[in-house]
């Protein structure tokens, strides 16, 4: 018993070693099997254990009987091994879910939706592969190769949320590729019961973001809590497309570099049509959004964007490099609000970028524009710098602009050069630019570029540099029509409008009488078409270069003088000549002294329509005499290089008159340079004329006739008969007259032969050395002599024959050469044959001695004292006291030379 009992112990425990053995050998198998299936099961064993999980789904995928899903697992098993192949996959998320590894759908139709409050959230575990090092890395990659559409929170009473525990990968300093990756056969819609949030991609060597979208993206939902290099929240590129509608909200997202809530880059497009994007911000450029490259298009009509900031340019919106955008439609659009800029662009940069492709097309045709504010230029919207091989177009209509600022230039717009190059353009169109400021310079508008302005309105903008309104820079210009620039200010020059390039000014532009336009050096304006004349029709200019000869406005509109910019329809520049007071439709300021505007029209050809800053030189008229002078010219006004009209009427006096040949002229007393009335005066410079004056000339020549006696000696010359031939003037200058025989006429009257000569027939005797007077005229007895005939001749003087009977006309003439003034007359020289009972009347004392010793008057000596006394006392009185003629005749006493 013994040997057998240990047999069997033997054989038991030899047994008991062997099962040991192997049941050793199998543990470690087990083990082995278990470790390989722990580390590499999923890879070898997946689909196969998903398959034998997957079995236990409740539901059947459909809308009546969803799946019904609240792991993991089960979410990747009705997205990829269970999914309909007949129609779209209901998915009802029924728990939370954690993220472990990546999900790829591909193909299918799926609508996830909950009907309670659920959260699908990324693995915080390092140990899960989601959180493995290299690759992306997102939650769920849809439609990589295969057509896939996929709707998230599109229907069901509960929010979705989808999380990607942000917190975590910042605070462990783990790297996450975001949330999803739709591909480029993918179509995804973010429903409003759907709340994506928490998200980070900080895998920053990689242009992606918690969204990143190849295909089409609609978001319907909040985004909220947001980080990663492009784009908070969504990045589109690849020809992707983004959808973000009414109801829609992506808020408290950021971007390390461009597009603090979404970036579309590349041929990819964004659709705006309602929404809120708000809080959000961007390291550098997109504070919201940003939209890069040629082929990109972004399309905003609607919807709320504000209180977004950007580290570098456009707080709200940015789009260069190419890309085209579409602001509003037809008059409406978003609200873009209280937006910051460390740059330009408070709220907007468009046609931005660097170098070469910097540019694009904006279009902005409504919205508001308000509130925003940059640290350089463009409170509201700046428009980049366009590079040589992009394009740049910008248009903005029926916008509302208002209570922006900007820190530099362009407090509601800025636009930088280029963008009207090569096929480009720049337009403003019924927009309102209001309330706006600049620190610098155009708190309105800003512009390097040529600008067309339609219909807007600038008002109550302010500076305290140039340019309260517009200002043109030197690569700029503004062509405007319609419109009204009023009650804008600036400190340092151009309350309305400050040039430093172009204006271009048309048809019913309104500028502000205040709202100057400001002219830098060699600037000016141009007018181009049909200017409103009426009251409010005008405007103030000044300018930085005052000087004479500097044109300020140049008139090009067709049947338009600049003249009649200047004056209006009934004023003549003659008034402002004559420096009258007119009603200018184009006034001045600071324009000081004789400085003032004028048209060109008097300058010459060529120059017709120019405005210039000119300087007027009085010319000044002085009447130069003590007395009432009337017709006496007022000032005339000269204008810089032109001429006018001397006044060529004459101012006369009552008793002076003007010394024509001095007239006018520069010295008082005539001396100096003469100006002959109405004569043209050129020179620059101001002058005083005087009139010159002398006493009227009034010249009187009194003759008396001369009577001489046959055989009286008497030497016949021009000394001799004219020598009772005396001129006087009122002058009392002892101006020497000489007197002139201008022609001596004979007479030879023939008479009848039978009528005898009676006493007193001739009417006077004179003889030359007695001063004899001659008888009155009525005493003529005219009746006794019958004159047939009257023969006249010219004679000269020495054919006067003293011893014949005979009757002359003599002609004298005297002239003022000074006065250029000469009287003319005649008197009568008669040679008598008197006869013996002729009697002969003595008018002077002088020639007493002449009596006859027979004669009464000598014989008695009474009689001869009583006649010299009266010839002493009274000439008169010797017509009562007569001689003999014949007596005196043999006495006379012929002085030698006489």
């Amino acid at each position: 018993m013994q040997d057998s009992r240990n047999t069997k112990d033997s054989r038991n425990t030899k047994d008991s070693r062997n099962t040991l053995g192997r049941c050793t050998k199998l543990t470690v198998r087990c083990a082995v099997f278990l470790f390989v299936m722990f580390v590499f099961g999923d890879f070898l064993f997946g689909d196969f254990l998903c398959e034998k999980v997957c079995a236990d789904l409740t539901g059947s995928g459909t809308s009546s009987k969803p799946y019904e899903v609240s792991t993991y697992s089960d979410l990747k098993s009705a997205l990829t091994s269970k999914k309909r192949q007949d129609g779209t996959t209901y998915i009802k998320i029924t728990g939370d879910i954690i993220i472990t590894n990546v999900i790829k759908v591909e193909g299918g139709s799926f609508i996830i939706y909950s009907n309670r409050d659920c959260k699908i959230s990324k693995s915080t575990s390092s140990n899960d592969d989601i959180n493995a090092k290299g690759g992306y890395r997102y939650c769920i990659h849809v439609g990589m190769d295969n057509k896939t559409e996929m709707k998230i929170g599109t229907k069901g009473d509960g929010v979705i949320f989808l999380d990607g525990n942000r917190s975590y990968y910042e605070k462990n300093n783990v790297q996450s590729s975001g949330w999803m990756y739709v591909g480029t056969k993918a179509k995804v819609e973010l429903g409003n019961k759907t709340c994506a949030q928490n998200m980070i991609n900080n895998k920053k060597e990689k242009q992606t973001s918690n969204f990143t979208v190849n295909g089409e993206l609609t978001i319907n939902c909040l985004m909220k809590n947001c980080d990663a290099q492009n784009g908070g929240a969504a990045f589109v590129t690849k020809g992707g497309k983004l959808w973000i509608n009414k109801g829609a909200s992506i808020t408290g997202c950021h971007a390390e570099t461009e597009g603090g809530a979404v970036a579309i880059k590349g041929n990819a497009s964004l659709y705006m049509s309602g929404g809120v994007i708000q809080n959000n911000s961007a390291g550098e450029e997109g504070g919201a959004i940003f939209v890069s490259d040629e082929g990109a298009y972004a399309e905003i009509t609607d919807g709320n964007i504000s209180y977004n900031k950007a580290g570098k340019s456009s707080g709200a919106v940015f789009s260069g490099y190419g890309a085209r955008m579409k602001i509003g439609d037809n008059g409406y659009g978003p609200n873009i609000r209280f937006n910051i800029a460390d740059g330009s662009g408070g709220a907007i940069k468009c046609n931005g970028g660097d170098g070469v492709k910097a540019g694009g097309t904006t279009y902005i045709y409504g919205g508001i524009i308000s509130d925003n504010q940059s640290g350089k230029n463009g409170g509201g919207i700046a428009v980049g710098e366009v590079g040589a091989e992009s394009l740049g177009v910008f248009h903005l209509e029926s916008a509302q602009i208002y209570n922006n600022h900007a820190e530099k230039d362009g407090g509601g717009v800025c636009i930088y050069k280029g963008n009207e190059g090569k096929n480009g353009e720049v337009k403003l169109v019924k927009t309102d630019i209001d309330d706006n400021y600049a620190k610098e310079k155009g708190s309105g508008l800003m512009t390097n570029s040529f600008v067309e302005i339609s219909g807007c309105n600038l008002r109550r903008n302010g500076t305290p540099g140039c340019g309260g309104g517009i200002y043109i820079g030197k690569n700029g210009g503004v062509t405007s029509e319609g419109g009204n620039v009023n009650g804008n200010k600036a400190n340092n020059g151009g309350n309305g409008i400050f040039v430093d390039g172009r204006l271009k000014i048309g048809h019913n532009f309104v500028i502000g009488k205040n709202d100057v336009i400001y002219l830098n050096t060699e600037k000016y304006v141009e007018i181009i078409s049909g200017f409103n004349y009426s009251a409010d029709r005008y405007f103030s200019l000044d300018s930085k270069v005052k000087s004479v000869g500097t044109k300020v406005i140049f008139v090009s509109a067709p049947k338009l003088t600049s003249q009649l910019f200047l004056y209006g329809s009934n004023t003549g520049e003659k008034d402002e000549a004559n420096g009258k007071s007119v009603s200018k439709k184009a006034e001045h300021i600071s324009l000081d002294g004789n400085l003032r505007l004028r048209s060109c029209t008097n300058i010459g050809s060529g120059i017709e329509r120019w405005i210039w800053i000119t300087r007027t030189y009085k010319v000044s008229y002085m009447k130069n005499v003590d007395a009432q002078v009337y017709n006496m010219p007022t000032v005339q006004y000269l204008f810089h290089g032109e001429s006018l009209n001397l006044v060529k009427e004459m101012p006369y006096a009552t008793d002076y008159e003007l010394v024509k040949d001095k007239m006018w002229n520069t010295s008082k007393n005539g001396d100096g340079m003469v100006f002959v009335p109405g004569s043209r005066y050129s020179t620059n410079e101001e002058i005083t004329l005087y009139a010159i004056w002398r006493k009227k000339l009034n010249l009187r020549m009194n003759v008396k006739n001369r009577y001489y006696l046959v055989g009286q000696k008497v030497k016949m010359s021009v000394a001799e008969l004219v020598k009772k031939v005396k001129v006087t003037d009122n002058l009392d200058s002892n101006y020497p007259y000489i007197i002139k025989i201008t022609k001596i006429e004979r007479y030879k009257p023939k008479v009848n032969k039978n009528v005898g000569y009676e006493k007193d027939d001739i009417d006077n005797i004179n003889l030359k050395n007695a001063d004899i007077e001659e008888l009155s005229l009525e005493n003529i007895n005219s009746g006794e002599v019958h004159i047939e005939e009257i023969n006249i001749e010219e004679v000269n003087v020495e054919d006067i024959n003293i011893d014949e009977e005979g009757s002359y006309m003599v002609y004298v003439s005297t002239v003022n050469e000074d006065y250029k003034k000469t009287i003319d007359s005649n008197f009568t020289v008669k040679i008598l044959s008197p006869k013996t009972d002729r009697k002969i009347r003595f008018i002077s004392a002088k020639y007493l001695n002449t009596l006859d010793k027979s004669s009464i008057w000598k014989s008695n000596e009474n009689n001869y004292l009583k006649l010299k006394k009266v010839l002493s006392d009274d000439a008169k009185a010797a017509s009562e006291y007569h001689f003999d003629s014949q007596a005196v005749k043999e006495k006379i006493k012929v002085p030698n030379g006489s």
